[in-house]
């Protein structure tokens, strides 16, 4: 389904995984539609590798590439990205809703 008319939604995702090292790598994806210039795949950078730190970045990379004046819709399966967010912002003007 299609979001509403002037709405971007981005769906993101965080992820981790032990090498064979031994050592936690973790990396996060946006994607905001096919073949779009906005769309990522990347590693996270730091000493603290952990599926929710990556998740936590893709929201972060979205917030920081889409400008403010845009109606956005993000998509996570994260319940720690979904309660965050209510902590900070269920208050405010900003409103949440389901994908």
């Amino acid at each position: 389904k299609e979001p509403p008319q002037g709405v971007v939604r981005a769906w993101t995702d965080g992820s981790e995984r032990e090498g064979i090292d031994g050592r936690k790598y973790a990396g996060y994806g946006v994607w905001l539609r096919e073949v779009h210039c906005l769309n990522a795949s990347e590693k996270l950078l730091g000493l603290i590798q952990t599926n929710n730190r990556a998740e936590m970045t893709a929201v972060l990379y979205v917030l920081k590439v889409i400008p403010k004046w845009t109606t956005l819709q993000i998509c996570t399966d994260s319940q720690l990205v979904v309660d965050t967010v209510l902590y900070f912002f269920l208050l405010s003007d900003s409103f949440l809703t389901e994908c």
